[in-house]
């Protein structure tokens, strides 16, 4: 049976009791392996690993190969180890995979090779681990039940709707993740150029260092977490702290998501480069065939090319969307209090769009100083 890598997920989400759910972006969040095929690392090694879910996926050796494995007891962690070697072997794949050993599950999910994770956990430590591995923009593959709670739920399930951005009726998916024209970008994303003349754009994996996300919070139809992110140097020197305060208000037709973005120099100065581009940027599945569907309109009304590089307190993009009828749409609101409010737009040629301070020019915070953005995104 010929599959591709979203097909080998879907699939296998339909055949097992484990729910599978599609990572988390990353705000600022490793970017996993470009391969083709799915480096899976397991965390839990017992009865249920090695009965069921090892063995149900490790046979889709064309699409996935699994890398790793987690355990807090010695003998198990080395047993997971011995395991898939051994069913590599039987498979007449391998004959000593190679299978990395993590003690601590935050190690594993540190792990940018990795592009998903089975669990494997007794039933409370579920929602706790799989809000971690979808945080670090890993896929998860869920032993039921997958959580313990309802609000435990909704918090995987908006965590898990956050990379690919669901629509508010579940009817396709709002934004790309790494697509062709620009393969460093994850739907809804941070990166700037030249800070302190260091590349935080399409360079992330040596860059971005997020800290392990506290416990998302659940009330009514609202969901709030909170992401801090280390930047550095290639050689490790931090430059800068980010921080991004989110919520998600699930209103049924449409969600409504409100952020507070943080920069902060806690290590000293820090330099940003005039550019043409930089911040918080959205990226929908634009495909040039949909031409005549899909548009970028700002508050001034002007209307894709138009719109960039222009000032605007806010900007619209509608597209279609597969598995819908009617195009899908995001407005990004730059709110007022902003610096610079309203700011200059990056709108470029396949509608990714992004408020942009860059484009005046040159800018500094001295040491101890922050700068905070708040936006508001409206899908619907």
């Amino acid at each position: 049976m010929n599959l591709n890598r979203r097909q080998f997920l879907g699939a296998a989400s339909a055949a097992a009791f484990p729910f599978i759910f599609p990572a988390y972006a990353g705000l600022n969040v490793r970017k996993y392996a470009a391969n083709e095929k799915v480096n899976v690392g397991v965390i839990g090694i017992g009865r249920i690993s090695t009965t069921m879910d090892i063995p149900l996926a490790i046979k889709f050796t064309n699409l996935c190969r699994f890398t790793a494995v987690c355990d807090l007891d010695s003998k198990r962690l080395k047993h997971g180890v011995d395991f898939i070697q051994k069913q590599y072997r039987k498979l007449k794949k391998e004959k000593n995979a190679p299978v990395k050993a993590f003690a601590d599950y935050h190690d594993l999910l540190d792990d940018p090779s990795i592009d998903a994770v089975e669990i494997c956990l007794p039933d409370h430590w579920h929602a706790l681990v799989a809000c971690a591995a979808l945080a670090k923009g890993k896929h998860i593959w869920l032993q039921k039940p997958f959580a313990q709670t309802i609000i435990e739920g909704r918090i995987i399930a908006n965590l898990a709707k956050i990379q690919n951005r669901v629509a508010p009726d579940g009817k396709g998916v709002y934004t790309e993740n790494k697509p062709k024209h620009h393969p460093w970008q994850h739907g809804l994303y941070v990166g700037l150029h030249a800070v302190n003349g260091e590349n935080f754009w399409e360079k992330e994996n040596d860059r971005f260092h997020p800290e392990p996300v506290a416990r998302p919070v659940v009330d009514g139809n609202k969901a709030s977490w909170k992401v801090k992110t280390r930047w550095t140097k290639p050689d490790g020197a931090p430059v800068l702290t980010e921080t991004q305060e989110w919520t998600l208000t699930d209103h049924g037709t449409n969600y409504v998501m409100d952020v507070t973005w943080t920069l902060a120099a806690d290590y000293g100065d820090v330099t940003f480069g005039k550019w043409a581009y930089g911040g918080l940027f959205l990226r929908m599945p634009y495909k040039k065939a949909n031409a005549k569907r899909q548009f970028a309109v700002n508050s001034r009304g002007q209307r894709n090319g138009a719109a960039e590089q222009k000032e605007a307190e806010w900007v619209e993009v509608s597209m279609p969307i597969e598995g819908r009828e009617q195009n899908g749409t995001i407005r990004f609101e730059d709110l007022p209090g902003n610096p610079g409010y309203p700011n200059p737009w990056r709108v470029d040629g396949q509608l990714g769009i992004a408020p942009s301070h860059c484009i005046r020019g040159p800018w500094r915070l001295s040491k101890g100083e922050k700068r905070v953005n708040r936006y508001r995104l409206t899908v619907k």
